[in-house]
This record gives structure tokens, C-alpha cells and sequence, in this order.
């Protein structure tokens, strides 16, 4: 019994090694050795000291090293600055326009240099995209799925604080 569960977690660990292995092959490309540190992975890139990266510009010129396609495209949507110095800049990710719900990259930048990332991207995305109705058509399809007397964007004063929450 003892040799069974030795045998089923010796397996268990190879087979995670290898999924990690995998992983770190397609994180570890030619591009990012340029400008990660070693100890960088998929979801949190340390940026090396010897580099310098606008934080802005930083998805469109480092787009091989993210293994993004040229149908990615990643949009800043908030700015902020912490009481610690650091000023960090959100990204949603957009597949040929349209944008991909859980995927969101987060650069950190102190003192004008970009010092960290971290989030999460989907790679390798190759669908195509077809569209069948107008926006008209889907809110009132939308509307007739979900049934309300009165909508929170008809209540100025809730449109108004989630505003202020986006922005």
C-alpha cells in the first residue's frame, strides 16, 4: 500500500513538473530574456534594472516577449498612484476589438521606471469573430431576459457613483 501511494505521488509531481516545464518554454522566449529577471514567471515579470520601458508603450514593443498576436491588443483603463511612490497602470486585453473577460495586466512604475508586471493573458487566441446583430438588437434582447421595472442607468444617482468608481 505504502509503494502505491510512494508510486501515485511520485507520478503526480512529474506530471505537474512537466505542465510547469511547459509553461516556463513558452513564458521563456527570446524577447523576454531581454527584459525579465530570472526570478520572473507567466503571471509576475520583474523587470531588469538594466532596461528601461515606458510603461505606456510597453505592450506594443514587447509583444513577442507576451506572445501576443497581432490581433491582441491591450488598453490602459485606470492610472493610479499609491502612498508608497508607485504609480500602477491597469490593461484589459482585446481580441480584435472585442474584450476578454479575466484578462488584465497591471504595470508597476516608481520614479519613471517600470519595475514590475504582473496578470494574467490569454495567448494563442485564433478565432474568428462574427457578429449578427446590432447593438440595438442585443440590448433588446438583453431587456427581454432581464425584466425590470426600472434600470440602475435610469437612477442619475447610481450612474453618477459608478462613474466615479470607473474613473
Amino acid at each position: 500500500m505504502k509503494n502505491k501511494i510512494f508510486f501515485i505521488l511520485g507520478v503526480s509531481v512529474l506530471i505537474v513538473m512537466g505542465v510547469q516545464a511547459q509553461t516556463d518554454s513558452l513564458f521563456w522566449n527570446r524577447d523576454m530574456i531581454k527584459i525579465a529577471t530570472a526570478t520572473s514567471n507567466a503571471d509576475w515579470i520583474n523587470i531588469r534594472q538594466d532596461t528601461t520601458i515606458d510603461p505606456l508603450t510597453f505592450f506594443t514593443k514587447q509583444k513577442k516577449a507576451l506572445n501576443l498576436g497581432v490581433n491582441d491588443d491591450m488598453r490602459l483603463y485606470k492610472t493610479e498612484t499609491d502612498k508608497i511612490g508607485f504609480t500602477h497602470h491597469r490593461f484589459n486585453q482585446y481580441y480584435k476589438g472585442f474584450k476578454i473577460i479575466g484578462a488584465e495586466f497591471i504595470l508597476h512604475e516608481k520614479e519613471g521606471r517600470l519595475i514590475s508586471a504582473n496578470g494574467k493573458l490569454i495567448i494563442g487566441l485564433s478565432k474568428t469573430t462574427l457578429i449578427n446583430i446590432t447593438k440595438e438588437q442585443a440590448l433588446q434582447n438583453s431587456l427581454r431576459s432581464f425584466p425590470s421595472a426600472k434600470y440602475a442607468w435610469e437612477i442619475p444617482a447610481l450612474e453618477q457613483e459608478k462613474k466615479k468608481l470607473l474613473h
